[in-house]
């Protein structure tokens, strides 16, 4: 079914919950990437006016930036990566409370839209990170290459995906998963229900004790402002190592081969694919790699070499 970007635009500003639209007119039970990208798309930007214009909104972000930044201080890191990291109202937060700021500090989210505001609210409050676009289940970082990894209600509308999401981040996590996601697991009546209207996630903690997880603490998060979304914290060991300082690779999504810039683009000589960069943020979704096989061995147009010679865009470029 072709979706028509501007009939979503339309029904977005009228109020339409994009999802479920999407859903039922798909004929679909769950959310797919499509609907959760279009969706939180449409929304870039409402996060940082709510923190920014609503006081008790502003307060509940707060409480839990100061409970995420005493977690990650006590387990300590050298690099920390917010997947799923939507405006990074928590993220700012977080590593603005913590008294020993990790070397590295990555977010990536699906959204570009997203993206762009999450790099203007960090950068405000005193924060520079490494931001990309890429999805849960295929996260463009090497094994192992962030000592810490969390989620804030990052997973929640990703219904039937949870297991492959959590061996992902288990993946790219080198010491630990911090996530606080919804949890009909230790939610109330009305939160089930709510995980249910919504198609949200379920049974985190069973699923990675199934896969043989080192569940170190799974309890109510118990600061969530909305009652009917209520969240647990699941808090997974993967290594008692020390922190690492080396500098998280970027890799290809479909290889997971090392990605090299070249003429503003990424470049994956293992699987020949190219991926843009926009505005300085790397695209990184698979669907986002153009098959250019020859790209970083084709020759130079003399207009290419005259402004890569001056410093100038190249022809294409704004």
């Amino acid at each position: 079914m072709t979706i028509d970007p501007r009939r979503l635009i339309e029904l977005y500003r009228s109020g339409t919950n994009i999802m479920a639209y999407l859903r039922d007119t798909r004929g679909q039970t769950d959310n797919d990437s499509t609907a959760i990208l279009m969706s939180y798309d449409l929304q870039a930007g409402s996060y940082v006016r709510m923190v920014e214009h609503d006081p008790a909104i502003a307060r509940a972000v707060d409480l839990s930036c100061e409970k995420f930044a005493d977690i990650i201080g006590r387990l300590g890191c050298s690099s920390l990566l917010e997947a799923g990291v939507g405006e990074a109202t928590t993220l700012a937060g977080v590593v603005q409370r913590l008294v020993h700021r990790p070397s590295h500090v990555l977010g990536f989210d699906l959204s570009l839209s997203r993206l762009l505001w999450a790099r203007h609210y960090a950068e405000r409050h005193g924060v520079a990170a490494t931001w990309f676009t890429g999805t849960l289940e295929h996260i463009p970082l090497a094994d192992s290459s962030v000592d810490l990894v969390f989620t804030s209600h990052a997973l929640e509308p990703n219904r039937g995906r949870e297991r492959d999401i959590l061996l992902e981040l288990h993946r790219v996590a080198r010491r630990y998963l911090v996530l606080r996601e919804p949890s009909d697991e230790l939610g109330s009546a009305e939160t089930r229900a709510h995980i249910e209207q919504h198609r949200y996630v379920t049974g985190l903690a069973a699923t990675a004790r199934a896969l043989g997880f080192d569940i170190i603490e799974h309890s109510r998060w118990e600061l969530d402002p909305n009652p009917r979304n209520a969240a647990a914290l699941l808090i997974i060991r993967k290594s008692a190592a020390d922190c690492d300082p080396t500098p998280p690779t970027l890799v290809s999504p479909v290889s997971r081969s090392p990605l090299v810039a070249h003429h503003g683009s990424l470049y994956c000589g293992d699987d020949g694919l190219v991926f843009p960069t926009f505005r300085g943020i790397p695209c990184l979704l698979a669907e986002n790699g153009v098959f250019a096989s020859q790209f970083a061995s084709a020759p130079l147009a003399p207009s290419e070499a005259r402004a890569t010679a001056s410093g100038a865009s190249e022809p294409g470029e704004p």
